[in-house]
This record gives structure tokens, C-alpha cells and sequence, in this order.
């Protein structure tokens, strides 16, 4: 059995710009960068069972990038199921009627070390974070966790989200109106 541990995806500045420009490509329809998100969630609420295959989209926009493609921001708007989806109990602040709307912050560095780019989200306007590695511009997971929230009483979760760029044409009908209207407003 041979292990490939030495063989390095992003050791170079080409390789990193690569990752990053195809993780992140623009839409070529609306110009947008979007994503589509798939999510595992499992609320505290006893009985609860594992929340799974939730579907969130998302538009990006970079807001900067070091030289050495090491430090980049995102800026995130996503959208996803409507509230009943979603655990019993769960703080939804973002929840409007029909879909979820949140906004959402990404800090993504380069670690040398384990030649592996670190992904931290935070969210605006909610109270869980996420944090997550990748290597390649395939898709992106990393975990999610709600923090305390002493507004209220709340059914806090724990859970896994795989990330990847996806054009406007694999939208959802609902989800593509949603963005031509946000796109509009701009």
C-alpha cells in the first residue's frame, strides 16, 4: 500500500491561484460566484433526528486577496429551505416566511505546514460558526456548530456542510427567481 503524502497541491503560488479561481468562479449567466451547499444537521432537542440533504445556495463576492494567495475574505448571502426544515425550536432569526436568508462572512488561509487552505465562517446575524480545510476546488466541508445564545431559549445543533461552485443553470426555479431579485435590487 503506498501513501502519497508527499505529493503537494498548493506549494505553489499557480497551484493556489488554480484552487481559488475555480472554488470561487463567476457565473458566466448572472456574475456571480455561487455555490451550492449541502447540509447535515443534528439538533440538541431530544427525539431530533439527523437533519439531512438540506440545500442552501449562495452568491459570493471576493473581497480581497493577498499576493501570495494565502489571505482571502468572502463576503457570503445564502439562501436555503424554509424554517420547517429546520429543527423544533431552532434560532432562526434569519428565517423569513418561504426561505432562509443569512449573511455571512469567510476567511480562508493558506497553511503551509499541512499544504491545506483553512476556512473560518462567521455568521452576521446568527450565533453558530463554522470552520474547514480544503486542498483542491472540487467542494469545500467543514463543520458547523451553534454557539450560545442568551436572547433565547433555542435548539442548538452541530453538523457538516460540503460546499461547491455550481452555475445558474443547476438552480432550483425558486432559487434562481430569488437571486434575479436580489440582482435587481442592486
Amino acid at each position: 500500500m503506498s501513501c502519497k503524502t508527499n505529493n503537494k497541491r498548493l506549494d505553489t503560488l499557480k497551484k493556489r491561484k488554480t484552487v481559488i479561481h475555480n472554488l470561487f468562479k463567476k457565473d458566466k449567466k448572472t456574475g456571480q460566484i455561487l455555490l451550492r451547499s449541502e447540509s447535515q444537521l443534528l439538533y440538541e432537542k431530544p427525539g431530533d433526528k439527523l437533519k439531512s440533504n438540506l440545500e442552501f445556495f449562495s452568491v459570493c463576492q471576493i473581497e480581497s486577496i493577498n499576493k501570495n494567495y494565502s489571505d482571502i475574505y468572502v463576503k457570503q448571502v445564502v439562501f436555503g429551505p424554509p424554517p420547517s426544515k429546520f429543527g423544533e425550536g431552532a434560532t432562526c432569526s434569519s428565517c423569513r416566511k418561504e426561505r432562509y436568508q443569512s449573511n455571512r462572512i469567510n476567511h480562508i488561509t493558506y497553511n503551509k505546514q499541512l499544504d491545506i487552505f483553512n476556512v473560518t465562517v462567521c455568521l452576521a446575524d446568527n450565533t453558530f460558526n463554522s470552520f474547514g480545510q480544503f486542498n483542491n476546488s472540487k467542494k469545500f466541508v467543514y463543520d458547523t456548530w451553534e454557539n450560545e445564545d442568551p436572547r433565547s431559549l433555542s435548539n442548538a445543533f452541530v453538523g457538516k456542510v460540503k460546499s461547491r461552485n455550481i452555475t445558474s443553470d443547476k438552480l432550483p426555479r425558486i432559487s434562481y427567481n430569488y437571486l434575479q431579485k436580489i440582482l435587481l435590487q442592486k
